[in-house]
């Protein structure tokens, strides 16, 4: 188990941390047990860096929950179930927001949530030193967070940017890869599984560039530039998808003319080689996918439409690769400007779309409010004051996992540790500490403990056990200037730990926990339900805006597919032809919108019964029962004709591209007719 990386990290987390003590100690401060415990809170994303962006959003949290103890906690005081439900109400707003936030911000809300249940609760008794409370831990947070960011970056530092860079460039070696296989039409079973993948790397980079921001002392492209990419890279996949799937209509790579073929092996060549930076042989393969592209007239064949497509989008694939390493070489040497037509890119990008589920995210909010009304009953119908302690770890539990379909497993990891953290909290509270004399002796006997913790945070089959017990060992021991050792507070303190773990875990297992199979139906309804909004005209987003949102809902479906066992409907979703759906949808509406006034009624007929198929099948899903009606193909066929008898214009291209791939999605998609039926 031996792991240098893992060792330097344990390092650098007991210098930080006793570097906070110091420091608090210094200014004698009451609790500087907080500033220990915020090191090893904001050194966890320094495992790949991002270590200032947790900082910041620890410290923001911290002074809203602080800001929001304040204003309930004196007004209710005289009323103990009012402030219950209050803080409960608080806590449950919190998690609500962050769930719906999906960023690396919403850290910030979890953090305000329990911070005003588990720092400033304890206070109830002495509210009038509330703010002074506030003012103190603030410092504490703040003196760790500085500790943990000074220490990761002062001794062998790995900064964000590098570590995106690193995830770029694997992310690009990847994609060129199963690019270019697939268009010498010969993929690896492999490639095609990869490509999943690149929902995830996505998401990834996305995290990192919100938390590269951040960073200190840094020259960077700006974020503009880091979420054009997060785009090109989200065209990608439907792109290459649907080339593959129009070559395969026309017969395989084999069957196509040879002009066809040879362009298809070219692009590979220029994907594959590493020389797709070279502006002038892209534009080269544009030209000659615009002069292979068929004139579709009123008689137009479906070989005609569906060679269309092919070129419309090879050459669509072709643009979008071409930039993506462009603005993959801008966040690599950010002192580069950017030509005219790439900053006309940067310019389009739009804030990423992210899939939100607000009943879902309701009910954990509510979750955590019925816990610590559970807690806060505990507590009050015992009269035992060292309740309120369970109610802020409980409502800790509640918001740091609500993201989870089942927290639970979590939970019991977190109550299992708790069962460790007493005695080994014991034996430093009673036997090591009251022997240490001065700051020298106190390092020395914290070395062991604190060390063994940072390292195996590093490794991750450890590293959830390890936060566990940093997070009980530092609360139970609770440093401070004047230590002296109380058993029956420390007792309390631990029975209260583990009372509010496990109410946590029992409210959670009874009212929280969502199966699987539960969690992958309202996603792939969802992504049904976005189809029939841009169908019916109540969403028009761009190309690459829905992309990136059915790319980030494929990147949470696919764990919840591999855990569904019980559903046999789910089996039938293909989440890759959904999104070639919707593409080609886009491309369609906008080009439809041109054609003559006469013509109108037809494209709005094709709405409106696009719209019913997609909903059908939403509903078709929730209920397992329901009949499904067949794609309005006949519908789409006339919208087709009406786009042949226009004038040839690059818009009427684009729509009978998206039009021929739309037919040719719908008419091969998965749908049920009744229960038990598939096709």
């Amino acid at each position: 188990m031996w792991n240098p990386r893992a060792l330097l990290f344990s390092l650098n987390c007991y210098l930080a941390v006793m570097l906070a003590l110091f420091v608090a100690f210094s200014f004698a401060l009451p609790n500087p047990w907080w500033a220990a415990l915020t090191v090893f809170i904001t050194s966890r994303p320094a495992i790949g860096g991002g270590i200032w962006a947790v900082a910041a959003y620890r410290l923001a949290g911290t002074l809203l929950g602080m800001g929001a103890a304040l204003v309930i906690i004196p007004n209710l005081v005289d009323a103990p179930e009012l402030m219950i439900v209050a803080l409960a109400a608080w806590v449950g707003l919190c998690t609500f927001i962050s769930l719906l936030d999906r960023s690396p911000r919403s850290y910030a809300f979890v953090l305000a949530g329990y911070t005003t249940t588990l720092v400033a609760l304890p206070l109830v008794d002495d509210p009038v030193n509330l703010f002074n409370t506030a003012v103190y831990r603030s410092e504490e947070v703040l003196i760790g967070v500085l500790s943990a960011a000074l220490m990761h970056n002062l001794i062998f530092p790995r900064s964000m940017e590098g570590v995106m860079l690193a995830k770029l460039n694997a992310t690009m070696k990847d994609a060129a890869g199963w690019i270019a296989g697939a268009l010498h039409g010969t993929p690896e079973h492999a490639e095609r599984l990869a490509r999943r993948r690149l929902a995830a790397d996505i998401s990834e980079l996305t995290v990192m560039a919100s938390n590269w921001r951040f960073e200190p002392l840094r020259v960077r492209a700006g974020s503009k530039v880091s979420r054009a990419l997060e785009e090109q890279l989200a065209a990608l996949l439907p792109l290459l998808t649907a080339v593959e799937d129009r070559v395969l209509a026309l017969g395989g790579i084999e069957a196509l003319e040879p002009a066809l073929k040879a362009l298809l092996g070219e692009a590979g060549d220029w994907v594959g080689d590493g020389q797709s930076v070279d502006a002038g042989r892209a534009e080269s393969l544009l030209q000659a996918c615009a002069a292979l592209t068929p004139r579709s007239g009123p008689g137009a064949s479906e070989i005609e439409l569906l060679t269309l497509n092919l070129m419309l989008r090879l050459g669509q694939l072709i643009v979008a690769w071409r930039d993506c390493n462009e603005l993959a070489g801008l966040l690599r040497t950010p002192a580069h400007r950017p030509s005219a037509r790439l900053a006309d890119v940067i310019a389009a990008a739009g804030h990423r779309i992210l899939h939100t589920d607000p009943v879902l995210a309701l009910w954990s909010g509510l979750t955590a409010v019925l816990t610590i009304v559970c807690c806060g009953a505990f507590a009050m119908v015992l009269q035992w004051p060292p309740g309120i302690i369970a109610v802020g770890i409980a409502s800790l539990l509640c918001t740091l996992f609500a993201a989870m379909d089942d927290p639970t497993p979590v939970q019991s990891v977190f109550l299992t540790w708790a069962l460790v953290a007493i005695p080994i909290a014991a034996v430093y509270v009673f036997i090591v500490l009251p022997e240490a004399d001065g700051f020298a002796e106190l390092a020395l006997a914290l070395l062991p403990l604190l060390t063994a913790i940072g390292y195996f945070m590093l490794i991750p089959k450890y590293m959830l056990r390890a936060f566990s017990l940093a997070l009980l060992v530092m609360a139970l021991i609770g440093l401070q200037p004047a230590q002296r050792p109380d058993f029956i507070g420390f007792a309390n303190l631990s029975l209260a730990a583990f009372i509010g773990t496990l109410i946590a875990m029992l409210v959670t297992k009874l009212v929280r926990v969502i199966h699987p199979d539960v969690s992958a139906r309202r996603l792939v309804r969802a992504g049904w339900n976005e189809l029939a909004r841009v169908s019916s005209g109540a969403h028009r987003p761009r190309r690459e805006q829905f992309a990136t949102l059915m790319l980030d809902r494929m990147t949470m479906l696919a764990p919840r597919l591999a855990q569904a066992r019980s559903d046999r409907w789910l089996p039938l979703v293909d989440t890759l032809a959904d999104l070639q759906i919707g593409v080609n949808l886009v491309d369609l509406l906008e080009a439809a919108k041109a054609l003559p006034r006469d013509s109108q009624p037809r494209v709005q007929h094709l709405q409106r019964q696009l719209a019913s198929y997609f909903l059908a099948r939403s509903r078709q899903l929730a209920r397992a029962t329901a009949v499904a009606r067949p794609p309005p193909l006949a519908e789409l066929d006339e919208v087709v004709h009406a786009l042949l008898a226009s004038a040839p214009s690059p818009q009427r291209e684009h729509g009978l591209g998206g039009a021929a791939g739309l037919r040719r999605n719908l008419a091969t998609s998965k749908f049920i007719f009744q229960e038990g039926d598939a096709v």
